[in-house]
C-alpha cells in the first residue's frame, strides 16, 4: 500500500509515520523545499503533479499550521482527492489549547521540550520556531492553528470521518478516513485518553 508523506521535511527527520510504520506500507515523500530530497517537490496547496485516488494513506506532520485558514480548503481538498475512497488519513499540528495555558500565565518563551538542538517554546508553537524563521525559511511561519475541536470540525467538513484525536503532549494527532460515496457522514469524533508527557 502507498503512503503519501506531505511535508516530509529532510530524510534525517526519519522513521515511522503512524499509523504507517508497517511493512506494508510504501512511502512517497512530497516537501515544498527541493533541499530535502522530496520523491515530489510540491506546495500542498497545489498537488497537481499527484494523482487523484491514488494512495491508500496521507500522513502530514506540523504542516497545516503553515497556512493561513482560508488556505485550509485547499490543502484539505487536496489531501481528499489524491486518497482513495477509505484512504486513511493521518494528521499532527501543535494543540494551541495546551499553549494557551503557558500564555495565559505569561510563559511564553519558556522551554517546553528540544529537538534537533533547538528549544521549542509557546511561542515557536504558535508562530513558528524563530531559528528556522530567522535563518530564511520564511514558509516555516505558522499562520493558523488548532486545537483538537478546531481539528476535527475542518476535517469533517472536507470530506473525512471516523475521526479520532489523541492529544499527546503538545501534539494533536488526528486520523480519519476519506469518506466514500453512501458512507454515513458522521458528526461526531472519538477524543482518546491524551498522554501526558509534557512539561508541567
Amino acid at each position: 500500500m502507498n503512503v503519501l508523506h506531505v511535508g516530509c521535511g529532510p530524510r534525517s527527520f526519519g522513521g515511522p509515520l503512524p499509523p504507517f510504520d508497517g511493512p506494508e506500507w510504501k512511502e512517497t515523500r512530497l516537501d515544498i523545499d527541493p533541499g530535502c530530497d522530496p520523491d515530489i517537490v510540491a506546495d500542498m496547496c497545489d498537488m497537481k503533479g499527484v494523482a487523484s485516488a491514488y494512495f491508500d494513506g496521507l500522513w502530514s506532520s506540523h504542516n497545516l499550521e503553515h497556512v493561513y485558514w482560508h488556505d485550509l480548503p485547499r490543502v484539505l481538498g487536496e489531501f481528499n482527492r489524491v486518497l482513495k475512497p477509505r484512504g486513511l488519513c493521518g494528521i499532527c499540528v501543535p494543540d494551541l489549547q495546551r499553549v494557551a495555558e503557558y500564555v495565559a500565565r505569561d510563559e511564553v518563551y519558556h522551554t517546553l521540550y528540544e529537538v534537533g538542538g533547538l528549544k521549542i517554546t509557546p511561542f515557536d508553537m504558535m508562530f513558528g520556531c524563530r531559528e528556522i524563521v530567522r535563518a530564511g525559511n520564511a514558509w516555516m511561519s505558522h499562520k493558523g492553528g488548532f486545537t483538537a475541536t478546531t481539528l476535527a470540525g475542518a476535517l469533517f467538513a472536507f470530506g473525512f470521518g471516523r475521526i479520532r484525536i489523541t492529544r499527546l503532549g503538545f501534539d494533536i494527532i488526528a486520523t480519519c478516513v476519506k469518506l466514500a460515496v453512501g458512507d454515513a457522514e458522521d458528526e461526531g469524533f472519538l477524543l482518546c485518553d491524551e498522554v501526558a508527557n509534557h512539561v508541567a
